[in-house]
Order: C-alpha cells, then sequence, then structure tokens
C-alpha cells in the first residue's frame, strides 16, 4: 500500500491508544490513523502552530501542548477541538494524574492545568528549574 500523505515533518512522538495512531504535524495539523493499515479514520484536525511533545489521551480527549504556547483538547473519535488555552511554549510530554494534566514548559516550571475545567490552571510549581524541561514529568505518590 501506498504511505499515508500528512502534508508535513513529524516531531513529536505520535501516541497510540485502542488501535488509533495519534499523530501530530510540525504544520499543525492532528491526524488519527488506523495504526494497522495507515488509513485516515478522520479528516485532519488543523490546530495551528509548532508540536514537539507527545500528545496524551485521556477521557475521551487528546491533548496537544504546543512550542507556541497553545494547550488544546481534541475528541479523541473525531478530532473535533473541544477547547483551546495559553500555557507557554513546551516540548516536553505532559503527564496525565487524574484530572490534571503535569505540563513541562519553557518556563522552568511545572503548570497544572484541570482537565475537568477546560484547562483552567490549577497550580504553577513556584521555583524555577535551571534550564528548560525537555522530558516528562515523573510522579511518585504525592510527589512530583
Amino acid at each position: 500500500p501506498a504511505p499515508t500523505a500528512l502534508g508535513g515533518p513529524i516531531v513529536a512522538t505520535p501516541a497510540l491508544d485502542d488501535g488509533v495512531l495519534y499523530v501530530i504535524t510540525d504544520h499543525g495539523n492532528l491526524y488519527l490513523l488506523d495504526a494497522k493499515s495507515g488509513a485516515r479514520l478522520a479528516p485532519p484536525t488543523p490546530i495551528g502552530g509548532r508540536h514537539w511533545a507527545k500528545p496524551i489521551i485521556s477521557g475521551g480527549r487528546v491533548y496537544i501542548a504546543g512550542v507556541d504556547e497553545s494547550f488544546t483538547a481534541v475528541s479523541s473519535s473525531d478530532g473535533s477541538t473541544q477547547w483551546s488555552t495559553d500555557i507557554g511554549s513546551t516540548a516536553g510530554d505532559p503527564v496525565v494524574d487524574g484530572t490534571v494534566l503535569l505540563v513541562p514548559p519553557f518556563d522552568r516550571r511545572i503548570h497544572a492545568p484541570d482537565l475537568s475545567a477546560n484547562g483552567a490552571e490549577r497550580w504553577t510549581s513556584g521555583g524555577h528549574g535551571d534550564g528548560w524541561f525537555r522530558g516528562s514529568p515523573v510522579i511518585d505518590g504525592q510527589t512530583v
């Protein structure tokens, strides 16, 4: 079979959930692909901006943090945008903790948008790290 054309380079690691591959191109489009065949399951969702962080899937939504400071939630079934907010330029991969997503943006803090409140920030770490976060936060019990 011919490869599926995505119209741009892929920088972020794709996410896989229940046979669906969620791929973000660096031109700001989200593609939902059948993991076995590579066929498109929905039209591309234009989310704009550049994306280096892996999309996170939780509760029927795909959460996407962008280098352009955007933080977007889209439906995992059809790719339609549910809501969007600004959180800061992000290249590190977010991590889900219940209804909070821990996001490591370039401002050297951890941000915790509330997924049950359209991304309203629940808390932000008080201190600044020594450099950008390029990796993922790690959760151990009640400690980040």
